[in-house]
């Protein structure tokens, strides 16, 4: 399954929060989806106990790639 990830620093800009998207468009420019970190960002949907933004600042995005090795039991 390939999934989006994007990397926003909180307003402290101490930690680095992942918020991975599972069910997106496999082709998107950077610039697409900067754009969308930005606006994520702009909405501030997300802030710890402090009341700190956690979501704050946009630094990165990939593509991740997963793969099952199955052992046993699965059934395709």
């Amino acid at each position: 399954m390939k999934k989006l990830s994007l990397g926003f620093h909180s307003s402290t800009q101490k930690t680095l929060h992942r918020l991975q998207l599972n069910y997106v468009e496999k082709e998107l420019s950077p610039q697409e989806v900067q754009q969308a970190m930005q606006e994520i960002a702009s909405l501030q949907l997300f802030v710890d106990k402090e009341g700190q933004k956690l979501l704050e600042t946009p630094v990165s995005a990939a593509y991740v790639t997963t793969a099952t090795e199955p052992l046993f039991g699965f059934k395709k």
